[in-house]
């Protein structure tokens, strides 16, 4: 009876260390391939029975994968945020898009991507996707600002990259009027013109998973 418990025990240990290592790798992939963690759920729970272990052995959940996904996204920003160079010279792009239709996301909201440039290397960098109420001008520099500051660069722009939509390109009140007269320093422009191939594709593509 005791050697059958500790046979047990031995095989609920391995199922909790197996299912602690398959959240870690599956959450760190589920970004990268954009997978739900919903279907993350019912995918890993296939495998574990393919291999004997019984789903109260490991109790898996959609929380326990967002949960570790969430503390695998901070990690990642992390270290991405310590290892970048302020003293370089950026070109800025922002982009928004209303996410409606998406159960998570209220209708009304947009998302605005804001991503730097390192124009020495090339290389690009996602600095934050804040989510705004309205997509208004004002609202859209204030959420650029705020995130020039927090990474201590918003005096390392030299070029403005954006969508000629009126928000951002009108003469007087345009998003990159506004970040100019805020710097008191003119900027280059350059036009972005991705949205007008969405517009030709939309209804063409699946829609993105947000989780």
């Amino acid at each position: 009876m005791e050697k059958k418990m500790l046979e047990e025990q031995k095989i609920e240990l391995s199922a909790r260390d197996i299912k602690e290592g398959w959240i870690k790798t599956t959450a760190e992939r589920a970004d990268a391939e954009v997978i739900s963690s919903r279907k993350l759920v019912s995918v890993v729970g296939g495998i574990f029975g393919g291999i004997g272990i019984k789903p109260d052995m490991v109790n898996l959940s959609r929380s326990g994968f967002q949960t570790r996904r969430g503390k695998e996204r901070s990690k990642k920003a992390g270290l991405i945020k310590s290892s970048f160079n302020v003293d370089s010279w950026f070109a800025l792009h922002w982009d928004g898009k209303k996410m409606g239709g998406h159960r998570h996301v209220d209708s009304a909201t947009e998302l605005l991507s804001i991503v730097v440039t390192d124009l020495q290397t090339g290389e690009s960098t996602v600095l934050d996707i804040p989510a705004l109420e309205h997509g208004k001008a004002d609202d859209i520099m204030d959420a650029i600002l705020a995130v020039l500051k927090d990474w201590k660069i918003s005096s390392r722009i030299v070029a403005l990259v954006f969508d000629t939509t009126n928000v951002n390109s009108r003469a007087n009140t345009g998003v990159a009027v506004q970040l100019e007269k805020k710097w008191k320093q003119q900027l280059i422009h350059i036009y972005c013109r991705h949205h007008i191939y969405e517009r030709r594709l939309h209804g063409t593509e699946p829609e993105p998973v947000i989780d």
